[in-house]
């Protein structure tokens, strides 16, 4: 009898476990396009002076109220732009923005995410989806 009730409380943990990582699963895609589609209307708006300025308003916004989507957006956004810059620059010569240069993204990520504290499972399905950008 013990046992059954043990087994059914590691079952319903484990759904517990799973149901808390779909949801934080669907809110870190969520954030993660909502970055990618800033990243393009920005884009084509301003180019990468305005982009700059969309991540840097999009994480001084994280510091009032840190949330894994508006992470996930503001770090696909940055992670997007520092790729299409190194790429644009190795294809044309031209110097690269120097705010997306090196682990600036990483680094401003990272400072977000120490505001927010997440649960080491959330950091890992945020960085692994971060990682696919």
């Amino acid at each position: 009898m013990k046992l059954k009730a043990l087994l059914l409380l590691v079952a319903l943990t484990a759904s517990d476990a799973a149901a808390a990582d779909n949801g934080t699963r669907q809110a870190v895609e969520v954030g993660v396009s909502k970055g990618l589609g800033r990243f393009l209307s920005t884009y084509r708006e301003t180019g990468m002076a305005g982009v700059q300025e969309a991540v840097t308003a999009c994480y001084e916004d994280q510091k009032f109220g840190p949330t894994l989507d508006g992470i996930a957006a503001c770090a696909s956004m940055d992670k997007r732009a520092k790729d299409e810059d190194a790429v644009f620059s190795s294809q044309y010569g031209t110097p690269k923005v120097k705010f997306f240069v090196g682990s600036g993204p990483a680094n401003r990520m990272k400072a977000a995410l120490k505001r927010l504290k997440p649960s080491e499972q959330d950091r890992k399905v945020l960085l692994d989806a971060i990682n696919e950008v």
